[in-house]
């Protein structure tokens, strides 16, 4: 379960919550009894399951939904949430904000890249493929440098931008592995902040994972 909190979702435990539903009631004067409190939970789980949506050019933000209609021969537009209304699980950390710059995150490009003015470009373009939730495009991104080069700061502004929730873990050396890949349904990154040095002795899952086929 999830709890929305400074505009991202943020993963919470069901004993926190036990606690925070305990609190509530009994500021309201109210008794409840531990195990309704228990099937309540487990009962908002099974009704409240936020499918992401399929359509690629459909894209919900902290503030708003995002059509990337221009992208097929339409329009951009956005439509802010109305008043009181949640964000979708689906939904990016980041909020849409067509004025906003990036100067310091180019800047720190900049200094990062070996060749900015070719490197550039391809991290950005990599961030939209992220963004585009369609398996069209073979795609993978591997950072190589010696360290304290600014790697991370590039992997954690984008994880940040799209939030924890629709991010995940998973080492190339397993994703063939059975039930490896669970964890990246429904995410839009995966990122292993350190490869480990085992080499991967089998590919497919590897492949599928990245390129325009199946994952089971």
């Amino acid at each position: 379960m999830y709890l929305w909190e400074n505009g991202a979702y943020r993963p919470i435990a069901h004993m926190k919550i036990k606690g925070m539903l305990q609190e509530l009631a009994e500021g309201m004067g109210y008794q409840v009894e531990p195990r309704l409190i228990k099937d309540t939970i487990e009962s908002l789980q099974y009704k409240t399951v936020d499918d992401m949506s399929i359509d690629p050019y459909v894209l919900p933000v902290s503030n708003g939904v995002l059509y990337l209609d221009h992208l097929r021969g339409g329009k951009l537009s956005f439509e802010p949430y109305q008043d009181g209304e949640a964000p979708p699980l689906s939904a990016l950390a980041a909020a849409y904000d067509p004025a906003a710059g990036c100067e310091p995150f180019l800047d720190h490009l900049r200094e990062s890249t070996e060749h900015p003015a070719k490197d550039i470009d391809v991290l950005q373009e990599y961030i939209g493929f992220i963004l585009y939730k369609k398996q069209k495009f073979h795609k993978a991104l591997c950072l190589v440098g010696p360290g304290r080069d600014g790697k991370t700061v590039f992997v954690n502004v984008v994880t940040n931008m799209i939030g924890g929730h629709l991010t995940c873990g998973v080492a190339p050396q397993v994703m063939s592995e059975r039930f490896s890949t669970h964890e990246m349904y429904q995410r839009l990154l995966n990122s292993v902040s350190e490869m480990p040095k085992a080499k991967i002795i089998e590919s497919k899952g590897f492949k599928e994972a990245t390129g325009d086929d199946w994952v089971r």
